[in-house]
């Protein structure tokens, strides 16, 4: 019989060694799959388009392809065969992003940038969620989940640096088929030590039940996550493009998108700290309200000053959107595995509080206790736990013989914020909060 992997001590919790390798290589490859993988056709492509002739159209079916391809890597990524050799699975994703990225300054058909953009998408997925589950591993089994921040910071990072370097190298003249080969070279050079610092036996995964049904907390929160996407992914693409067709805003051309990773890098941190105030739900409602305030202004301004906000509502928003939304999802997905295996341990806790307090029960405690029907012989069905029942239970819980003795146990703590913990518990071989909200 094999060990389970042991708890993170209080100790650990408390703050364990620095895991620096982990978040640098975390770093490291979100800025390769996603700030410069998935992002970079953005500063590239009004460029492309004014030099293939692409129309709107073109350009708009190019940029969906690498949507569809980040879904469909997203949904592959609970293959039960990434479970295995999860570093290699890594390595060849952001392998496949850096080829997909100088392979697009190679082809000059339509098709063949449709189905670049979106195997880059699929690895983009992949490498996302590979990378976050093996950092978040480390982090939660030295007590730093804290540091999660750092790790969703190289997504702004990345779009920042292609940004600055993309802008550079058109201003010198470079043409967009160099642009895509210098943006292949930057992923290559970043991708590098990805593996060297995810060296050392991987940490200890136990299997999670595979989940059987879906529960509705986790349905409401993939609407609302759908929705966020489908409401950023449009500004996303062509923020650039819209700023190079109005003359007032040319100015602004070469730092928009700049801006944007700018404001991405610490945003993590920064809807951290508001969540821990505001609570889940109210922190997820107000940044998607800031983001959809940036898409609007991004549509109706001829402002560089309105532009420049479209572009820091964006960046501050979406890369926190998408921390919440796992941390909501992993949360979700332990109440609900809770239930499958019948604990009701909230219910029991509630109804020995008030049998201590004399406090009546509530309609659903009062349901879940519901007598049962007399027998057949006229024997009188047995009944839910009354005061001294409950005290009895209470007893049981906590271990104590005397009922007085039995201290009150502690409510549900809330889950901590998506910056402290964005997996709170270390990832048990199922990647299913991942795998939900890596799909925008």
């Amino acid at each position: 019989m094999s060990a389970s992997p042991a708890p993170v001590s209080a100790a650990g919790e408390a703050g364990g060694r620095l895991p620096l390798p982990a978040l640098a290589a975390g770093f490291l490859a979100l800025a390769v799959a996603i700030g410069i993988g998935r992002f970079v056709y953005t500063p590239i492509l009004p460029a492309m388009a004014e030099a293939l002739g692409l129309s709107r159209a073109q350009t708009g079916l190019i940029g969906s392809a690498n949507f569809a391809g980040y879904l469909a890597g997203a949904l592959a990524s609970a293959h039960p065969l990434l479970l295995r050799g999860r570093k290699l699975w890594l390595a060849g994703a952001l392998a496949t992003c850096v080829a997909t990225l100088v392979a697009m300054g190679r082809c000059s058909t339509l098709a063949a940038f449709v189905t670049l953009r979106f195997v880059g998408g699929a690895a983009s997925a992949l490498g996302f969620v590979l990378a976050t589950a093996l950092v978040m591993d480390r982090l939660a089994r030295t007590g730093r989940s804290n540091l999660a921040s750092l790790h969703y910071a190289g997504v702004g990072s990345g779009i920042a640096l292609s940004a600055a370097v993309v802008s550079v190298a058109h201003e010198s003249g470079c043409a967009w088929r160099a642009l895509w080969a210098i943006s292949g070279v930057l992923s290559l050079a970043l991708a590098g030590p990805i593996l060297w610092l995810l060296r050392g036996p991987p940490p200890v995964a136990s299997r999670a039940p595979p989940a059987t049904a879906v529960a509705p907390s986790i349905a409401r929160l993939v609407i609302a996550y759908g929705l966020f996407g489908f409401g950023y992914v449009i500004t996303a693409t062509f923020l650039v493009a819209i700023v190079r067709t109005l003359p007032q805003l040319a100015a602004a051309e070469a730092y928009v998108w700049l801006c944007v990773g700018l404001a991405a890098a610490p945003s993590v941190a920064a809807w951290g700290w508001v969540e821990r105030r505001l609570g889940f739900q109210t922190t997820f409602a107000l940044a998607c309200l800031v983001e959809a305030s940036g898409v609007l202004v991004s549509v109706l301004t001829a402002q560089v000053l309105g532009i420049l906000y479209a572009a820091f509502a964006l960046g501050g928003t979406f890369v926190a959107l998408t921390s919440l939304g796992i941390d909501g999802a992993a949360s979700a997905c332990r109440g609900s595995s809770a239930h499958r295996r019948g604990d009701d341990g909230g219910v029991r806790h509630r109804a020995c509080h008030r049998a201590r307090s004399g406090g009546r029960a509530s309609r659903r405690d009062r349901r879940l206790h519901r007598p049962v029907p007399r027998g057949r012989g006229g024997a009188p069905g047995r009944r839910g736990p009354g005061p001294i029942a409950a005290r009895r239970g209470c007893a049981g819980l906590t271990g104590s013989a005397h009922p007085a003795a039995a201290p009150v146990p502690r409510a549900a703590s809330k889950p901590r914020s998506a910056l402290r913990s964005v997996l709170p518990t270390p990832l048990t071989g199922s990647t299913s909060s991942l795998r939900i909200c890596a799909g925008t």
